[in-house]
Parts: C-alpha cells; structure tokens; sequence
C-alpha cells in the first residue's frame, strides 16, 4: 500500500513538474528552468534533466551559465569529471564575471581533476593573442583554486589590459586603489559604482567587486590585487577603486589600513528594515533561500542579540562582530544592517576624514548631489551627467504582507535607527 502511495506521490510531483516547465518557457524564465531540471533529475527523470539543461546551454548567452553550471553538478555527481570540467570552463566563461560568480564554482574547481581538465581545456585559448579577457580571468581563477597566486596574477593583468584597451602610453606599475564602497548590500552599490566611474578622472577595476583573498590572507602576493587594476598613463593622474557592499561586515579593517593607510572609505547604508527584506527576495530569486520570510529572517535574531543588546558594551559588540564576521554566510541577512556596531568597528582603524556615510535614500532621490557629494570626498572636481535611471541592479519581486516581520525588524534594529539618527542625521 505505501509503495503505492509513494508511487502516486512520484506522478504528481512529475505532473506539477512538468506543468511548471511549460509555464516558465512560456514566460522565457530559464534561470528557473535550469533549477527545475535539476527537479526532473531528482525524480528519476535523468535523461530530459540532461536534455532541457544542453538545450539551455546551447543558447551562449546570458541563459547559458547557469544551465551549464547545473550540468556540471550532475556529470560530476555521476562520475564524468571531463564533461563536467568542460561544461564548468564554459559557465565560467559565459558568466557576467564578478567575484560572487567566481566562488559560486570554488565546489567544482576545488576537485583536482576537474580543476586540471579545466586547464587543460583553456590553456590553448589563453596562449594565443586573440583569448579574451573572460577566458583569461576563468583560467586564473583555476590557476589560484590551486593556489599559484603568482601566475595566475599575470593572466588577470593580460585580462585587464585587454578588456581596457588604450592608445596612451602606459607605465608597467598599476593604479593602487584610492577607495573602496565598502557596503551595505541591497542598498545600491552597484549602481552607485557605476555613477562614480563615470567621472574621467575615474578608472574602475576589471571586477566592481574583487575577490577577498588578499585582504583575508596576508600571504596572497600584493600583484594578484593589483593586477585587477589598470595601468597609469603616462603624464595623467587617474584614481581607482572598487565596491563590494561584502567587505563591511568582514573583519578585513586592520588589513586595509596596514596595506592602504590613505584609503577612503564609502558605505552607502539603507534602511535595516527594508535593506532585510530586499536581501530575502533577492537570494530567493537567485534560488539560494527556499525558507518563508519570517523564518529565514527572524531565525537569526537570538543569535545576533548581543550586537544589539544596549547593556552590552561597544567594545564587546566590536569583538562579537569581528568572529561572527570572519566567518559570515551571504544570506545570514540581519548582520548586515547592524550599522551602527559595523562603522564603529571600521571607525575604531579609519579617522572620520576617510569615511563617508550617505544614505540610500540620496541615491533614489537626487543622483547628482550624491555623486558630486563623493567626487568631493575624494578631492575630484564635480561634473555634469545627463540624469538617467541609477538603479541597475534593481530587483523585481512581489512582496507579501510583511506587517509583523516588519515590526519585529523594526524593534530588533532600534539601536541602529537611533544611532543614525544621531550621528548622520538619517531619518528612518
């Protein structure tokens, strides 16, 4: 009788599959396509969850990676690590590269063999002049999964200088970084960044978010941070940097001052409470977070109340946030908005004339004024830009009735509402 049951639980659970299939072609929803046959290959249906996944592949474009990246998984969980490899160097390639999607393969590349047939497949392309900078960046983010740091430097310098391309002369030492949007996430950094490398005296990094390694280990070589960055020209005075909203909750403070002691520092901060919520949506929607809201939220608050605790002292909370932080997980969402324990840890390494707050609100509102407001923190002249969406990395999603969740954020954040309202004049 139950394997009966069970048998018919299987029929319903490929039928409701198989209508979703149907639904998300007709919506051209492939993201959720290449997730719903990994479903089919959980159910017994191995051979059409190889077949939707290579169809999905075939497209080489933005629709491409992920199914690749799903394809792996699977050749690699059945023992064919040389299709695996080959199907992991194209999601590589393929990607928008950052370096988030860069570490979304450390799980395949860690494998020695996967790793060495991914080599394999791109050490041809890579030592021909016409490689471009993707394929060079994929094959030194393999070269240091294996730790050759050294090496795998000079395939990210070629990357660089391919994919800025000038006729200028140029110097053989790279531009050092004269700031970092450090955070938060959700809150616009993204768009932000590309406003302010927007200004001529400005030339961003080959990657607005570079990997950790060298702030998280003093050991990685300072060549593999700066190689991300561009050549200076000869008899012109450019300034660089890069944004990635991760690096404000990291305990990667001392580092940065030791190896950049004149560094400025941009947090571009949101409300807590919202900052959450769109945090949520956003991991849901890249199939990271399968939990409710309510769970997925509030499930953190005991463990995180002695950084909101009043009775405990800041230099406790500051010694809490460095060991919760060395060892932060993406979706771990409420961290993120303790603001006023982060910038006091970044204050306790960082004079306030190297550290700029501004409020997300700014950036909806008046884009210009945040922007000129930023180019005069880092002693830029101000320049006029045709007014333009910002908001590039804006996400779409249907919110529910949040009421409760809200009002549980709400009081969970009160120290940090009233501490930017002091101290920044934020009003939340």
């Amino acid at each position: 009788m139950r394997m009966i049951e069970k048998l018919t639980d299987q029929k319903d659970l490929i039928a409701k599959a198989l209508h979703e299939e149907s639904c998300l072609r007709s919506k051209k929803d492939f993201h959720s396509l290449s997730k719903l046959a990994v479903r089919f290959y959980g159910l017994g249906l191995e051979e059409k969850a190889r077949t939707l996944l290579l169809e999905i592949s075939s497209f080489g474009d933005n629709r491409s990676p992920i199914a690749h990246k799903e394809l792996a998984k699977i050749l690699y969980s059945e023992g064919d690590s040389r299709r695996a490899a080959y199907h992991t160097t194209q999601a590589i390639i393929e990607t928008p590269i950052s370096s988030i999607t860069l570490e979304s393969f450390r799980y395949l590349a860690k494998d020695p063999q996967v790793n060495a047939d991914c080599l394999e497949m791109l050490e041809t392309i890579v030592n021909e002049e016409e490689a471009s900078w993707r394929q060079l960046m994929a094959y030194a983010f393999l070269l240091k999964m294996q730790g050759n740091y050294d090496l795998a430097s000079k395939y990210v310098a070629r990357a660089t200088d391919d994919r800025y391309p000038t006729t200028s002369s140029l110097k053989t030492n790279r531009i050092e970084p004269s700031f970092i949007v450090a955070g938060a996430m959700k809150s616009g950094t993204t768009s932000f960044f590309d406003g302010l490398a927007s200004h001529p005296r400005i030339m961003p990094p080959i990657l607005k978010e570079l990997e950790f390694d060298f702030f998280r280990n003093d050991q990685v070589p300072r060549e593999w941070y700066l190689s991300h960055y561009q050549r200076e020209r000869m008899g012109s005075t450019f300034m660089t940097g890069e944004a990635n909203p991760g690096i404000c909750v990291r305990p990667f403070a001392k580092r940065i001052k030791e190896v950049f002691p004149k560094i400025k520092l941009i947090f571009i901060l949101r409300n807590p409470v919202d900052r959450a919520i769109s945090h949520y949506y956003h991991m849901r929607k890249l199939g990271f977070e399968s939990r409710s809201i309510e769970e997925s939220l509030l499930i953190s608050m005991d463990t995180l109340e002695p950084l909101v605790n009043n009775e405990i002292s800041l230099e406790e909370k500051i010694k809490t946030f460095v060991s919760y932080g060395a060892d932060i997980k993406t979706n771990h969402y409420l961290f993120f908005g303790i603001y006023d324990v982060i910038l006091n840890y970044w204050r306790s390494y960082f004079p306030d004339e190297q550290i700029l707050v501004v409020p997300f609100d700014e950036l909806i509102k008046d884009q210009e004024k945040l922007l000129n407001r930023a180019y005069d923190f880092l002693n830029l002249e101000q320049v006029s830009r045709t007014k333009k969406e910002i908001l590039l990395n804006k996400g779409h999603y249907t919110r529910k009735d949040e009421g409760e969740v809200e009002r549980k954020l709400q009081k969970f954040y009160q120290t940090t509402i009233n501490f930017m309202q002091q101290h920044y004049d934020f009003s939340w």
